[in-house]
């Protein structure tokens, strides 16, 4: 058994490659149930099928994966972490946010997808509040966009890694605890979009990605696992999850996880280069895909299939432009300045503090 699998999570290039497939695979989930595909197209693909997955399902291993990469981040080097994450998520999520208020006024609002779906326009502090974030928190999603809501309960756990890293175990379980009992029994409270429930609700996944990570303790999570596996079929019940396969979608997510953790490969270059780069452009699949639904059903095309793959080569010039080229000569540029002038005032504040003294 040593000669296949390790002791510990391993974090190998071929760990990464294997990981940004999974993205991959989790955003075209995402993309074909989330992203309502069979609602601007015809009927009868095997999309029709894989919808049954589960998209929020899909986003739950997303967070997961999401609290493993980002604590190992972290904990490899805690100094320009934030910066880091920044230049990471908001450059591309800035460009579709701005995206999708263009798209509104193109389009028009309310806007209707084959008598079944209608958009209707965010306001505009609907959608500074989306520019910042803050969905979720002071306003709704932006309903153009919708699989946004996510960014900022992502964005919001991001900001709690320096006390999760201080927090015991046993704390940090706890809040586990709390996060499933929220999400199992939501369908019993009143519905409610605002004041950061969401980011509690699904904080679950995030953390116990975090714990396989930083805490080596991925053994000791599998009850959550198993609780949470049982929460996605309970709310299949009593009909808050509406995908049937969900649940056997999360758990054999997770069990493929565990395996691409634990087990020892070493790919070639070349496979490695190809899985990072279908990782790389699962962000933008993830960011836009509604928004070019939108186009494209606006457009007249209603074959499922091309819609699909549209998206996905539409969303290779949008990373490389806004995620590559745009960044390095606008974002970084941005960030650096800012970040100068901070540290120019500080010691600007501490110079004045000494003289005074």
């Amino acid at each position: 058994m040593n000669k296949i699998f390790y002791s510990k999570p391993s974090f190998t290039d071929s760990t990464w490659a294997l990981l940004a497939i999974t993205r991959f695979l989790l955003a075209l989930v995402v993309m074909i149930s989330i992203g309502h595909l069979s609602d601007f197209t015809s009927e009868g693909s095997i999309f029709n099928y894989l919808k049954d997955f589960g998209g929020k399902t899909a986003v739950m291993v997303f967070l997961m994966v999401s609290g493993i990469s980002v604590g190992y981040s972290y904990s490899e080097n805690k100094n320009g972490f934030f910066k880091r994450r920044f230049l990471r998520i908001y450059p591309l999520y800035f460009m579709a946010i701005l995206g999708t208020v263009i798209l509104q006024f193109y389009v028009g609002s309310p806007y209707h997808v084959n008598n079944s779906m209608v958009f209707v326009a965010a306001g505009n502090a609907t959608s500074i509040a989306n520019f910042l974030l803050l969905q979720g928190v002071v306003a709704l999603n932006i309903m153009y966009n919708s699989p946004v809501w996510s960014l900022s309960v992502e964005v919001f756990l991001y900001m709690m890694l320096p006390i999760f890293f201080i927090l015991r175990t046993r704390f940090l379980y706890l809040i586990v605890i709390i996060s499933l009992f929220f999400y199992i029994g939501h369908s019993y409270l009143p519905s409610i979009s605002l004041f950061g429930f969401q980011h509690l609700m699904y904080a679950w996944p995030f953390i116990l990605g975090f714990i396989i990570t930083v805490r080596k303790k991925s053994w000791s999570i599998i009850p959550f696992i198993l609780l949470g596996t049982y929460g996605i079929y309970y709310n299949f019940l009593n009909g808050t999850v509406f995908e049937k396969y969900s649940y056997v979608w999360f758990f054999f997510s997770v069990i493929l996880i565990f395996i691409i953790l634990y087990t020892k490969l070493n790919l070639s270059k070349r496979y490695l280069t190809f899985l990072n780069f279908l990782g790389t452009i699962s962000y933008p699949m993830y960011l836009v895909h509604i928004p070019l639904y939108i186009f494209l059903y606006h457009l007249g095309i209603r074959e499922s299939y091309l819609f699909v793959l549209l998206v996905i080569l539409i969303c290779i010039p949008i990373n490389y432009i806004f995620d590559v080229w745009f960044k390095k000569i606008f974002w970084k540029p941005l960030v650096n300045y800012i970040e100068t002038r901070v540290k120019e005032f500080k010691l600007k504040r501490i110079s004045n503090k000494i003289s005074k003294a």
